[in-house]
């Protein structure tokens, strides 16, 4: 089954047991493949401190986090993620994680 990008962006996003966690806000194309890798999801921040995640004290507004497709369970008229919330919480701070490492400078090894 095929969907256009407005079809998906905007639809409101729950794990299985119908908890609401935010809706699709874009998506990630590996361009390698041409298929969709992930989903950026905007949670809104009381909604993501209701779901225990970092916040930045500094950062107004609501906070992007992008999920692999592999989490999604199907898309209908809501993206339902097979994620339990906390498991929701943890693959999320994994993925922060992940990202923090990819983005921190590397550093020279010293010549001797």
């Amino acid at each position: 089954m095929k969907q256009f990008s407005q079809e998906i962006i905007g639809k409101t996003v729950v794990n299985t047991s119908g908890f609401v966690i935010g809706e699709v806000n874009d998506y990630v194309v590996d361009l390698e493949t041409w298929q969709v890798s992930d989903l950026q999801l905007k949670i809104e921040r009381k909604k993501a401190k209701e779901l225990n995640l970092k916040v930045s004290f500094f950062k107004l507004g609501s906070l992007l986090v992008l999920v692999d497709v592999h989490q999604v369970d199907s898309i209908n008229d809501q993206v339902i993620l097979s994620l339990s919330k906390e498991d929701f919480k943890g693959y999320i701070d994994a993925r922060q994680e992940d990202d923090e490492e990819e983005e921190a400078p590397q550093e020279e090894e010293e010549e001797k």
